[in-house]
């Protein structure tokens, strides 16, 4: 079969992600997709099951966040049991402090804001909103445990807005003064936060954390995640985006979610990701090929690169209704062959 340049590398992982926050997934068909992915030799399927459309996991604690069609205890139990026996390591996503859209509509007075922008964002400068997070991490890890764990991170501010951020949530703008000291800019508090996080995964046992790339190491803060963090790098198409070089300069090991190549996004024509990779598409990809910068930069590393633990396809769900279960799996059947054997599975 086509694949990358020459003979393939094996990478550690070789992994799907599933948006399975925002359109529900049913438990047999995790499992058959767990089934498949063994079979292909890939090693880790990453499981996102909070986003601003829908909580899909059970929650006692909190059972007013939990979305009617969702994952209970019983089908988080067997699936971890599933891919245990299939060699695929299962990866919870929760996505801290954006995307809590639906675990916030139930905590409205959580919210960073009542905006658009801030009804998605939770208020962390609260230690009520920390303790709310907290709960649902402590829950998911108890019934899905796993040694890794995606804690998100990714698209909390809206980079596009004209209004300084420190104007549209000036208690995040305090917060960060208060825990990372005079002058700090609001995405200071942003990574204390998320260190806090870490620190909280890592006392549960998790020592493999991961965080999305495009809100750290921004122009004009001084705050960084923990280097043992590995950064899911998935875009650069914003000037504030770090590179990859800024990103490993920090120490941080990578994975690589190329939204220009491996993003599966269930939407419309004139969506930014209308284009869905495709066994045709991937042929002559290579896990080495990150999104190039704003200006057109290319970033794609040469010699040894052993902070590359490697890559992922990722489906994600902007327009649930947009497609069945049935036509997802049809959709990904070429792309995640092709993806499998450029990945050495």
């Amino acid at each position: 079969m086509p694949g990358g340049e020459g003979a393939p590398q094996t990478y550690e992982v070789r992994a799907l992600h599933l948006d399975a926050g925002r359109k529900y997934f049913s438990a047999s068909w995790i499992h058959r997709l767990l089934e498949r992915m063994s079979a292909l030799g890939l090693t880790e399927l990453q499981l996102h099951v909070s986003d601003d459309e829908g909580y899909r996991v059970a929650s006692r604690s909190h059972p007013e966040v939990v979305s009617p069609e969702h994952l209970g205890p019983q089908d988080l139990a067997r699936l971890a049991h599933a891919a245990r026996d299939q060699g695929v390591r299962l990866v919870p996503a929760l996505d801290v402090p954006g995307h809590l859209g639906a675990v916030l509509a139930h905590h409205p007075h959580l919210r960073a804001s009542q905006t658009r922008e801030g009804s998605r964002l939770l208020d962390y400068s609260r230690p009520e909103a920390v303790a709310l997070v907290l709960d649902l991490i402590d829950e998911l890890h108890e019934m899905l445990p796993s040694t890794a764990w995606c804690l998100g991170g990714d698209e909390a501010f809206d980079v596009t807005q004209e209004t300084p951020i420190v104007e549209r949530f000036p208690q995040l703008a305090a917060e960060a003064e208060r825990r990372c000291g005079a002058g700090a800019h609001v995405l200071d508090g942003y990574v204390h936060f998320l260190g806090q996080v870490v620190a909280h995964l890592e006392d549960l046992g998790i020592t493999d954390v991961r965080a999305w790339n495009d809100a750290l190491y921004q122009p004009g803060t001084r705050q960084a995640l923990p280097a043992q963090v590995t950064i899911g790098y998935w875009t650069d198409w914003h000037p504030s985006y770090p590179s990859l070089a800024r990103v490993l300069a920090a120490g941080h090991r990578v994975i690589n979610y190329s939204d220009r190549d491996l993003y599966y996004v269930l939407a419309g024509p004139d969506h930014p990701y209308a284009k869905r990779p495709t066994a045709q598409s991937l042929t002559g990809w290579a896990p080495r090929r990150f999104p190039a910068r704003p200006d057109g930069t290319c970033q794609d590393p040469q010699g040894q690169t052993p902070w590359l633990r490697g890559a992922s396809l990722a489906v994600w769900c902007d327009e649930p209704e947009r497609e069945t279960q049935e036509q997802v799996w049809r959709g990904l059947e070429g792309p995640l062959e092709v993806f499998a054997h450029i990945m050495g599975g």
